[in-house]
């Protein structure tokens, strides 16, 4: 596997459990998931 695809899918892991853990630690599910879109439109647009 190339070096670009490994690390491509270890960031996609490390995000996704990052997600789902945020989302499943906060009390308020919706303002969490808001928080989350938030912040990737943020880094999305710089």
């Amino acid at each position: 596997m190339d070096n670009t695809v490994f690390i491509l899918v270890l960031i996609a892991a490390i995000t996704h459990a990052t997600w789902n853990g945020m989302v499943k630690k906060h009390s308020d599910k919706i303002i969490s998931i808001l928080l989350i879109v938030i912040g990737v439109i943020g880094i999305k647009v710089f």
